[in-house]
């Protein structure tokens, strides 16, 4: 194994704390499927068993959930080093929930089948208790969100919205919902939706089209309730 690819996988969030004779045994005894997807390909489909840890060595990975009803899509940009959600990996749900593009050409994927997982990967003690803090943080996180405390005002309620729905609260995000619809979601009405996205909008802190709500980074519009 190259000093390249022995440092890119220690540095991914199930690999910390593994040595290279670590890394070189578990090559040895389970298969380690490196692979390099063209922009745009789908990695994982939505309701698709999850029979694979999917980690991103390099770049960066475009992930899509849609509303039960139909009313509204949210996209996440996640950047490399990140894994595909382990927790659908085993369990009663072992679906995944949302779809994965590879976003650019530079993408770089390393996956390992859900057997080789269980049967090698965890008798190392450090991947091991590494999985088992990454499913445990994710739980706490999303439990911590219900006791959220509740909008006082209408920014605050689009800041909720988007936080009880992203996985990662930070980079950036797209909105594709129509204003009657966002409206609907956020108990108000279709122009004072209207008045909050455009100032927003003047704030720099979102981009508008048709459909579409652009947040380049969404910790900035988190940052402008706390001010």
């Amino acid at each position: 194994m190259s000093d390249e690819y022995f440092h890119r996988l220690i540095s991914l969030p199930l690999f910390l704390g593994l040595t290279r004779e670590d890394t070189l045994e578990m090559a040895g005894k389970a298969r380690f499927d490196f692979q390099r997807p063209s922009h745009g390909q789908q990695l994982a489909r939505e309701g698709e068993e999850c029979s694979a840890l999917i980690f991103v060595i390099q770049g960066q990975v475009k992930t899509e959930e849609r509303a039960i009803d139909g009313s509204f899509r949210l996209q996440e940009y996640v950047s490399a080093p990140t894994v595909i959600q382990p927790e659908r990996l085993f369990g009663r749900r072992n679906r995944y929930s949302k779809d994965f593009y590879a976003e650019g050409d530079d993408v770089q994927l390393l996956a390992v089948s859900k057997k080789d997982v269980r049967d090698v990967l965890f008798t190392f003690t450090a991947f091991h208790l590494n999985y088992l803090n990454h499913i445990c943080t994710t739980q706490q996180i999303f439990s911590q969100r219900l006791w959220m405390p509740e909008p006082k005002n209408l920014r605050q309620h689009f800041v909720a919205f988007l936080q009880k729905r992203c996985d990662h609260m930070s980079g950036h995000k797209r909105l594709v919902i129509g204003m009657n619809e966002l409206a609907t979601h956020l108990l108000t009405t279709r122009l004072n939706v209207s008045r909050l996205l455009h100032e927003l909008e003047e704030e720099n802190l979102i981009y508008i089209h048709r459909g579409v709500i652009d947040i380049p980074e969404v910790q900035k519009l988190m940052q402008s309730i706390e001010s």
